[in-house]
């Protein structure tokens, strides 16, 4: 008997699930819609933080109005009391330029990074 109402709690269960499911697609139309959705969200409202939410503020500022060395951007964080491993600026810079939110420049051998647009 035991067993018995143990595989009728997983029914109750897997049946609960089930109508959640098509809750979902019915109001939806698609599966799985409202999951990115809420992604694509959390995405647009998160704010950045560390290194790459510190450039961005200087972008804010207009900072990239004029091409920057890697020098310079450091220099300017450093000014503000933000220190970050010399190491890390590279990655994250080239993640905003993937981004669009900067892009870069070759002059005399050295990249600059400038506001896009």
């Amino acid at each position: 008997m035991t067993d018995l109402n143990e595989i009728k709690k997983i029914l109750q269960e897997h049946t609960k699930i089930l109508k959640n499911i098509e809750k979902t697609i019915q109001s939806t139309g698609q599966p799985g819609k409202i999951k990115e959705d809420r992604k694509r969200k959390n995405r647009s409202s998160k704010v950045s933080s560390g290194l790459k939410g510190s450039i961005l503020e200087l972008k804010k500022e207009s900072f990239f109005k004029t091409p920057k060395e890697l020098k310079e951007i450091r220099a300017s964080l450093e000014a503000k009391a933000a220190f970050y491993p010399r190491t890390s600026y590279p990655r994250q810079l080239l993640d905003l330029i993937k981004e669009k939110e900067l892009r870069r420049l070759k002059e005399k051998n050295k990249w600059k990074y400038v506001n896009n647009g």
